[in-house]
């Protein structure tokens, strides 16, 4: 699955924005575990696990903070 060039941005860009980049396609129909905190918000402040509800075919099956 090819990763999308973001280096026309200046910015730095976490996994979790590549992820969102990506609409999530590595995760789809899958069932996953997660190991997070507060912390864990991509560029423009959203929480992973608000970003993941969206999408219905990602089942979460432990969820560890």
């Amino acid at each position: 699955m090819p990763i999308p060039d973001l280096s026309f941005h200046s910015s730095t860009f976490y996994g979790l924005d590549v992820l969102e980049q990506m609409d999530f396609k590595p995760l789809r129909n899958k069932s996953i575990a997660i190991l997070t905190n507060q912390s864990a918000v991509n560029r423009n402040n959203k929480h992973l696990l608000d970003l993941i509800a969206k999408y219905p075919d990602i089942k979460i099956t432990f969820l560890f903070s």
